[in-house]
C-alpha cells in the first residue's frame, strides 16, 4: 500500500515539476482553412447547405423553386398569414412522410428493445426517434 501511495505522490509531484508541451496554434476564423483529414473534407463538403433562391428539401438539400404568378403569391400570402403558418403543402407532405417512417423505425426498436429484456438505460435511446417523428408530425400538421 506505502508503494502504491509514494509512487502515487512521485508522479503527481512530477505532472508540476515536468515542462509542458507546446500548445498547438489555435486555428483561425477564416476562410484560407484547409481540413488536413481528406476524407473529413469529403464529408464536409457533401453536407448540403440551403442556397439564396432556392427551397429546403427536408433539410436534406434544396431545390430551384418554380414561382408561381403574382396574383397566385398574393393569395398563397394571405392564405399562409391566416393560417399562421410558413411552409408549403409539399414540405408538409414530406415532414408527414419523414415523421410516419420514423415512428415505424422507432416501434420497431421499442419491439426490439422489449423482446431483448433491455434495462432502462437503453431503453432511453427511443426518446431521441420518439421526439423527432412527433415534432416532424406535429410539423406537418400545423405547418411551421
Amino acid at each position: 500500500m506505502r508503494l502504491f501511495i509514494c509512487s502515487f505522490l512521485l508522479h503527481a509531484a512530477t505532472a508540476f515539476i515536468a515542462p509542458r508541451p507546446p500548445r498547438p496554434t489555435p486555428l483561425r476564423s477564416s476562410n484560407d482553412f484547409e481540413n488536413p483529414n481528406p476524407f473529413m473534407k469529403d464529408v464536409i463538403d457533401a453536407v448540403p447547405t440551403l442556397r439564396e433562391g432556392r427551397t429546403m428539401q427536408l433539410v436534406l438539400g434544396s431545390e430551384e423553386p418554380t414561382p408561381p404568378s403574382d396574383a397566385e403569391q398574393q393569395k398563397l400570402r394571405e392564405a399562409a398569414a391566416d393560417e399562421l403558418r410558413n411552409i408549403d403543402g409539399a414540405e408538409r407532405a414530406r415532414r408527414l412522410a419523414a415523421g410516419r417512417v420514423l415512428a415505424v423505425v422507432t416501434l420497431l426498436q421499442s419491439a426490439f428493445l422489449c423482446a431483448a429484456h433491455a434495462a432502462f438505460v437503453p431503453r432511453l435511446s427511443l426518446l431521441p426517434g420518439l421526439f423527432l417523428s412527433l415534432g416532424l408530425y406535429d410539423s406537418a400538421k400545423t405547418g411551421l
